[in-house]
């Protein structure tokens, strides 16, 4: 793991300045190749592209602590379930990002890069959707909401009753 983390770590470095420009070229190439998928993206992305960059940055920085790494990811499987993301999104992901940061690298990207990153997605994907399958929870729950008091301008406490699946709770638990 050390030299890709080295090659990953170093590539970076070579897109940082233009970080904000990657990510919208990214996700202009996602949304060109595959129209259909805009829909499980807000309609402003700016959160969404500053999400997408330390997302990034955070699996690059955990590649050398493997327990934190597969903890971050299949924490972010799970998450991304509540998008409707499917097994096949992840390679049109990992294609637009290749894309992305070899446009930005311009000429100062090499083969070993490309290949890195090709590798490190592949490991991220697959940990995303071990972390997804994992969960034996739905993505989310629908339910009908019972109550709605305001403790202060902005603090609410809203009781709700789950439709379809029962809600686990652990004292201490925060939804």
């Amino acid at each position: 793991m050390g030299n890709l983390s080295r090659l990953l770590k170093e590539s970076w470095t070579l897109v940082e300045e233009q970080q904000d420009k990657v990510a919208g070229y990214f996700y202009a190439r996602i949304f060109l190749s595959n129209p259909h998928l805009r829909n499980l993206f807000p309609v402003h992305m700016d959160v969404q592209r500053a999400r997408l960059l330390g997302a990034i940055v955070t699996a690059v920085q955990t590649l050398d602590d493997p327990e934190r790494f597969e903890e971050y990811l299949h924490a972010l499987g799970r998450d991304h379930r509540k998008f409707h993301v499917e097994p096949d999104h992840y390679s049109v992901v990992g294609d637009a990002l290749l894309e992305a940061l070899r446009t930005f690298a311009g000429e100062q990207w090499s083969i070993e890069y490309d290949q890195a990153w090709g590798d490190a997605y592949n490991v991220i994907a697959k940990k995303m959707l071990a972390g997804a399958d994992a969960d034996p929870n739905p993505a989310y729950w629908h339910a009908e909401v019972l109550t709605h008091e305001r403790r202060s301008r902005d603090i609410a406490v809203i009781t709700c009753r789950p439709l379809q699946h029962p809600l686990e709770y652990r004292a201490g638990q925060y939804v």
